[in-house]
């Protein structure tokens, strides 16, 4: 996507607004203007920068894809809002007569459809817990049975032999010696596997928390596999492990509309997940603007410059021996006489 000028990324912050408040009659009208830049950009299916070329990736290498994945994700995420409201009013109104019907399912259908989507509709900027983050690939977060921090500081020394087919052929180790202190058992996982793509941190109960990109997380989740030394982990053959996934922030799947009873529990995850939206799209808008800052003080910053390096160019490309180089230079200067450059400069 190319953003030639600032307007073009200040005229989405009003329609930002606009889609929040009314995001029950569609999504935001920039929608077609991200998707059309991403799939120009080559990022549909993935989040890597596209090739350089002119515009503001001579400013900030991939600012145009990092604006792409912002409005394709503030487009889904009016999309996501506008849904759970009409779901939480329908849910509200069928509660209140005590039975629910075929238009009601089809509406939490339709909603589980939209976040399953989630990572394709968002370049892969939107996780599973609904952060964001544009200049990162989202992450999927999981945990090992009995793979704690304190497990790991028990014993002697030993080392734990990672095997990851689905993001890296390599086998990283995990030098485990006795005496560690918590952070430096959580230091050693995360040093170890960041060559696989894995990352590693401790949550409040003191286990284990594993990331690795939702990409890669589906060939991850049925190939992990450890060997030990017999004394945190069994020795000899890889042991295959069953990682378990940290819940997503939204799980329609089990939101039903047959009794009274599963009907309250789907609305009151209706609520949750509308406020959750919410507080993720007022955090897209948060990036917008600051996108948009850096976007104007660059403007200011780089014309004086940009007109230089441009002068610059031009004069190489006029003094190159190139015959391809000479005849473009040829065709730029077509038409052009002495007295319309003595005008534009105001010379007698």
């Amino acid at each position: 996507m190319q953003i030639g000028q600032t307007s073009q990324l200040q005229a989405y912050s009003p329609a930002v607004s606009r889609a929040r408040t009314g995001a029950t009659e569609g999504p935001a009208p920039t929608a077609g203007v991200a998707a059309e830049g991403v799939r120009s950009a080559g990022i549909a299916g993935s989040v890597s920068a596209p090739a350089a070329r002119p515009g503001l990736q001579t400013w900030s290498d991939g600012f145009n894809a990092e604006a792409g994945r912002v409005q394709l994700t503030a487009d889904y995420l009016d999309q996501g809002i506008g849904q759970l409201k009409s779901l939480k009013s329908s849910l509200s109104q069928q509660i209140a007569s005590g039975v629910g019907d075929v238009a009601l399912q089809r509406r939490v259908d339709r909603f589980a459809q939209l976040w399953q989507q989630r990572s394709t509709q968002t370049a892969g900027a939107l996780a599973s817990d609904l952060s964001f983050d544009p200049s990162a690939e989202a992450q999927r977060q999981f945990r090992i049975p009995g793979m704690t921090v304190q497990a790991m500081q028990a014993g002697d020394a030993e080392s734990l032999v990672f095997a990851f087919s689905g993001a890296s052929r390599q086998q990283p180790s995990v030098v485990l010696d006795e005496g560690l202190d918590a952070q430096e058992v959580v230091r050693r996982f995360d040093h170890a596997l960041a060559v696989s793509g894995v990352r590693a941190d401790a949550d409040e109960d003191g286990a284990l928390v594993f990331s690795v990109s939702e990409a890669a997380w589906p060939a991850l989740k049925d190939s992990l596999a450890i060997r030990g030394g017999g004394m945190r982990w069994p020795t000899g053959q890889f042991s295959r492990v069953r990682p378990e996934p940290v819940p997503e922030a939204v799980q329609p799947e089990t939101w039903a509309v047959d009794t009274v009873e599963s009907m309250r529990a789907s609305l009151q995850g209706t609520v949750n997940a509308l406020k959750d939206f919410s507080q993720a799209r007022r955090n897209v808008d948060g990036v917008l603007e600051r996108m948009n800052e850096t976007l104007s003080g660059k403007v200011m910053e780089s014309s004086a410059e940009r007109a230089r390096t441009f002068a610059d160019a031009f004069r190489n490309m006029g003094q190159s021996p190139s015959y391809a180089s000479l005849g473009e230079f040829s065709a730029a200067l077509s038409g052009v006489r002495r007295d319309r450059i003595l005008a534009v400069l105001g010379a007698d």
